[in-house]
This record gives C-alpha cells, structure tokens and sequence, in this order.
C-alpha cells in the first residue's frame, strides 16, 4: 500500500512538472517542439508501465498473505505424531512427541515465500537461531523445505509432512 501512495506522489508531481512546462512554453511564447512533446508522452507511457507492474507486484503480495493464512491452524506430523500449532498473531507452538513431551514455542513471520522460525529465549532447543523454510500445501498435507536452518532438531521435526489435525477427526 506505502508503494502505491509513493507512486501516487510521484505521479502528482510529473504532472504538476508537465503543467509547468507547457506554462514556461506558453509564457515565452515560444513553441514547444514535437519532439520534446513526443519524448514527454514516452515518459509519461513508461511511467504508466511502471505503476502497471508496482500495481501487480502489491496484488502478488496479498497472495502471500493469503497463502500464509492457509497455514493457521493445529497440524499433526505422520512421521511422530508431533502437533504444531501456528496462529494469525504469528508464533508457533511444537509438541514433540520424542519421549520428552517437550513444547517448543516460539515467533514466526513470512517475506517473499520464506517463513522464519525463531524459538523463544527460554526455549530448550535452537535459542535465537532463526530457520527459514519455504512451504507447499498439497492435497490437505502442508511440507517444509529447508531454506536456511543451524538447528538440526527443527529440521527433523519441521521437515515431515504435517496433516490439519481437522482432517484426522
């Protein structure tokens, strides 16, 4: 939204610099060439262009917005029966099913495809290692690839198939 009221502004000002112009033109009375009215239409179509593609990219931007929402909800692992809750107000909660019924809590947040975990300070696990993952929802499962992660436990649990726990009850 920032970038369409940036691109608004900029806009208002080149036509404000366009109506300068033909005032300057007129004022000295002299005469514009056809040129330079040519090569201000060109300007004028690639700024059009411009905004064409900003108004794409933010449309773009909500689909991952909406893709992101889709994993909201309690998942369960096939691999260990692990539960991994994720809710709107973006954190994360793992219960790993290992034997040491451990909970692992935590933040995450999503830019460009990416979603990045990060466990609580008082976590057991992956202190302040950030891991980025990239996900696919396919046929109600939801799969994690690993784009960037030290953390070798979230790997294993995170990298599983997760079913919407909805869909086994």
């Amino acid at each position: 939204m920032k970038l369409l009221i940036i691109c608004f502004q900029f806009f208002n000002k080149l036509n404000t610099d366009f109506q300068n112009y033909k005032r300057f033109c007129l004022d000295k009375k002299k005469l514009c060439c056809f040129y330079s009215k040519v090569s201000v239409i060109l300007f004028m179509a690639k700024m059009m262009y411009i905004l064409l593609i900003v108004m794409i990219a933010s449309c773009t931007h909500k689909d991952e917005d909406e893709k992101y929402m889709e994993l909201t909800g309690d998942w369960i692992s096939r691999f260990d029966g692990s539960k991994l809750m994720i809710t709107k107000e973006e954190t994360f909660a793992v219960q790993i099913k290992d034997g040491s019924s451990v909970t692992i809590e935590g933040t995450l947040w999503h830019n460009k495809g990416n979603v990045y975990f990060l466990n609580s300070p008082d976590a057991v696990r992956c202190k302040g290692d950030t891991g980025v993952y990239q996900f696919v929802l396919v046929g109600g499962n939801l799969e994690f690839s690993v784009v960037k992660d030290k953390c070798k436990s979230r790997i294993e649990h995170l990298t599983n198939i997760w079913v919407r726990k909805s869909t086994l009850q």
